[in-house]
């Protein structure tokens, strides 16, 4: 930026948020860039302890649930969804929520529209745990059903 008590025009007023803007967008690349090793080592270090853990662990051991993780020889399924809620957010639109489900990675979505849907139709799988219905007609009655998937 021009020093104080200079004539400061447009191109060098220009240049100087340009400026700004190459740097603003450099340090987004680093802090991107730091993000993704940090993902990869952690990626690393978790999968460095599962590869540990087989070593020392029998395939049906229950202990491997200690780590959060399924036993090999007998995988438990995710637990269900324990309640999702519909709440209007405007005019057409509204937010579906739902409680996590132990051990599921994805949830599938479906939804009835009264007097439109003769069944639950399927939305979306997504690994959110809301989701905002769109386009809905107003004063409309409709259900919500969420599932998880492995």
């Amino acid at each position: 930026m021009p020093n104080a008590g200079t004539n400061v025009t447009l191109d060098d007023l220009l240049a100087a948020a340009f400026d700004l803007i190459n740097s603003s967008e450099a340090e987004q690349a680093n802090c991107k860039n730091a993000r993704d090793a940090d993902k990869k080592g952690l990626f690393d270090e978790v999968s460095g302890t599962i590869k540990e853990l087989s070593s020392l662990l029998a395939a049906d051991d229950p202990r491997w649930e200690n780590f959060g993780l399924n036993i090999p020889a007998n995988p438990n399924p995710p637990e269900p969804v324990t309640a999702v809620t519909l709440t209007a957010v405007g005019t057409g639109r509204e937010e579906l929520a739902w409680t996590a489900a132990t051990r599921a990675t994805y949830y599938r979505l479906l939804v009835k529209v009264d007097g439109v849907d003769t069944d639950f139709r399927f939305v979306k799988r997504d690994s959110d745990l809301d989701h905002t219905l769109t386009d809905l007609t107003p004063g409309t009655t409709i259900s919500g059903m969420v599932f998880f998937v492995i």
